[in-house]
């Protein structure tokens, strides 16, 4: 039987995580360095939306292929360990880095917030425009809203597929969607959106699912949790207050609309057999190593470059030292911190 030390490395799911991580930090780039010398060049990096709800399906699809996907039986500690310290080392290093760049851009020691750190350290954290939201990400770190809800995916993954009959689970999923956009309705809170948001999650479940068994990707297995996502996209229109014309400009309608697009083509990339994926995983897929570092701690370093620029050329500073700096830190993070926090776990 294979074991979670000895499961293959899924180089293409790499490089598309990578992607989309550096395509969030470019994104962010241009919006704060670049935007106001060149607006047309910023039109083409606002879809940052898009490359977290991809996020979400990559890390549904890996989060099954790591666990049960390789050994059925795996058990709740050794998930939750594996889970904990793939997240919270360089999460909490984020954290750090969050506040002193906000004390750094003010000339000054700034409150820390401890309400709004007690509620990102408990993931409790999402936008600070969403209705019910409780806590904003800690000193305006803004990707890390996201985290809350990968963590409420991963504490319902675990009891769904273990103790639920598989052709049970999607109806336990949408069951909790369900409850979940109705206390939101009751009462707005981000627990409820987190439910809500979990479809989307277990669709990369279930295309993990496929895989493992040998399944070529189709859309035809995938209608009924296609149709799920498009009925939550038009529940979260229907009761959205934006009273701006056209279904797409509500945020929570927008992506859900999104995942159908990306698993729209990606069953077409899929079709034309991946075309360029020699090249995703040749050069992409070595930044994996460092992606997810990338994701937590590139805003706050961003918004310090730009409080405190060297040239007095965003661009140039933007290639000579800002993304650089953002790349170091990356790397010392992922392959120098969470190795040591790996061994210590392990003993």
């Amino acid at each position: 039987m294979s074991t979670l030390a000895e499961k293959p490395r899924l180089l293409i799911i790499e490089a598309l995580r990578a992607l989309a991580a550096f395509y969030i930090l470019v994104h962010h780039a241009v919006l704060i360095h670049v935007r106001a010398d060149a607006p047309s060049l910023a039109r083409g990096f606002v879809f940052g939306q898009a490359a977290v709800m991809l996020f979400f399906l990559l890390s549904g699809f890996v989060i099954y292929y790591s666990s049960f996907g390789q050994d059925p039986n795996v058990k709740w500690k050794s998930f939750l360990i594996r889970r904990f310290r793939r997240i919270y080392p360089v999460f909490l290093l984020a954290l750090i880095v969050s506040y002193l760049s906000a004390c750094i851009r003010s000339g000054a020691i700034e409150d820390p917030r401890g309400w709004y750190l007690l509620g990102n350290l408990l993931m409790l954290q999402d936008q600070q425009t969403e209705a019910g939201n409780w806590f904003e990400p800690y000193w305006d770190n803004t990707p890390l809203w996201s985290l809350g809800y990968e963590w409420a995916f991963y504490m319902m993954f675990y009891p769904i597929a273990r103790f639920v009959a598989v052709r049970w689970q999607k109806g336990v999923v949408v069951g909790l969607g369900l409850v979940g956009f109705a206390a939101f309705v009751w009462w707005p809170n981000p627990v409820a959106r987190f439910l809500t948001y979990f479809v989307i999650w277990w669709l990369g479940v279930e295309l993990a699912r496929d895989h493992c068994a040998g399944r070529p990707l189709s859309i035809g297995r995938h209608v009924p949790m296609m149709f799920v996502i498009a009925a939550f996209g038009l529940l979260w229109y229907a009761v959205s207050p934006n009273t701006r014309p056209g279904w797409l400009y509500e945020v929570d309608a927008r992506r859900f609309a999104t995942v159908l697009a990306l698993l729209g083509a990606g069953v077409l990339w899929y079709k034309t057999g991946l075309w360029g994926k020699g090249l995703l995983t040749q050069y992409v897929a070595p930044l994996a190593g460092v992606s997810y570092a990338v994701y937590v701690l590139h805003f706050p370093l961003l918004t310090l470059a730009a409080a405190a620029p060297l040239t007095g050329l965003p661009i140039v500073d933007l290639i000579l030292w800002v993304l650089p700096l953002i790349l170091a830190v990356s790397y010392l993070a992922e392959q120098k911190l969470q190795p040591v926090v790996n061994r210590w776990l392990r003993a």
